[in-house]
């Protein structure tokens, strides 16, 4: 029998959860849930790594998350992201000083550029 969807929606939300409650609603694979989950400031870089694989619209939560890894946050204009998903994206990154400048600067630009393009503007690649 399938949880109520609500409790779970609810529970993908907590800020507390536990690696067996993840699993669970992981494994419950409902979109609301799930892109619920993706939102979770609190889910790790690996569960963010497995929402993104199953693409639509939790991908697309779960590449915002702050706690994305850096490559799945490339993949998206900077001003998309949260000021603190970018400064984990540059503390990921180890970052200069002049490359955290160009990146910062490039949140308020409402271009079409991706991070992982200003990074490498930023980089020099």
């Amino acid at each position: 029998m399938m949880e109520d969807l609500s409790d779970l929606w609810s529970l993908a939300a907590r800020e507390d959860l536990t690696p067996a409650q993840v699993e669970r609603l992981l494994a419950d694979g409902r979109e609301p849930v799930l892109t619920t989950l993706a939102q979770n400031a609190s889910i790790s870089a690996d569960v963010i790594e497995r929402l993104a694989d199953g693409g639509g619209s939790v991908r697309d939560s779960a590449v915002l998350n702050p706690n994305a890894p850096a490559a799945l946050k490339e993949t998206v204009a900077p001003w998309q992201h949260t000021t603190q998903a970018l400064m984990n994206y540059l503390d990921e990154k180890n970052a200069s000083v002049s490359e955290r400048a160009v990146i910062l600067a490039s949140q308020g630009e409402q271009g079409t550029e991706t991070l992982g393009e200003v990074w490498a503007r930023a980089h020099g690649a």
